[in-house]
């Protein structure tokens, strides 16, 4: 990413993705921003301004990181628009089995570089079998939160909609399981854990 001398935007001006879902390059090339992150919901209303903003005042040592999360079958990496992939996502699956599902974390990491001021932006994608989330204290009831009460634009971005069926009574019997075992307060309230981006134990 570098800033226009016309626009003062910051502009797509190369890059390689072997990893995304739905896009690619050649769609998001010479654009700036705003117009990549145009299908966004919410991106134009309340994101644009501030991440003009920023990309300007980036500083070259002080990188930052953060993750984009998922629900997908299987652990394809790569699957442009017309990818036969995208078709199951049409659809509830009743023969789905929940060892299929994976929670795909793209952690994403943007640096400033010294001398051209161009913006580094990469990503690795992180699968996680969905059932490991069984035993992570307090994150059953969280996600299943978030899929039931998250706004709906957004939701249906992340396309969660076609494994909804099968995670979120595997979630909610996992959440009743912790607190059976005293794991999680019966009165626990969901927030936003202060082990942020981790969970309870998640060093033990």
């Amino acid at each position: 990413m570098q800033e226009s001398p016309e626009t003062g935007k910051y502009e797509l001006r190369a890059g390689i993705a072997c990893s995304a879902l739905g896009w690619t390059i050649n769609s998001k090339l010479g654009k700036p921003l705003h117009e990549i992150h145009g299908i966004v919901p919410d991106y134009k209303e309340k994101l644009q301004f501030s991440m003009d903003r920023y990309f300007s005042k980036m500083s070259c040592d002080k990188p930052i990181q953060r993750g984009s999360w998922g629900l997908e079958i299987g652990k394809l990496l790569f699957a442009p628009p017309n990818h036969p992939h995208h078709d199951l996502r049409a659809s509830q699956l009743s023969s789905l089995e929940l060892e299929d599902i994976y929670l795909r974390v793209d952690w994403q990491i943007l640096r400033r570089l010294p001398v051209s001021r161009a913006i580094i932006f990469n990503y690795k994608a992180l699968f996680t079998p969905f059932v490991d989330l069984r035993s992570e204290p307090y994150i059953p009831r969280l996600v299943a939160r978030i899929i039931r009460d998250g706004k709906k634009e957004i939701m249906k971005y992340k396309g969660t909609w076609h494994v909804e069926h099968k995670v979120l009574p595997a979630l909610d019997e996992w959440a009743k399981e912790q607190e059976e075992q005293e794991i999680v307060p019966k009165d626990w309230s969901e927030r936003t854990l202060d082990e942020d981006p981790f969970f309870p134990g998640w060093n033990i």
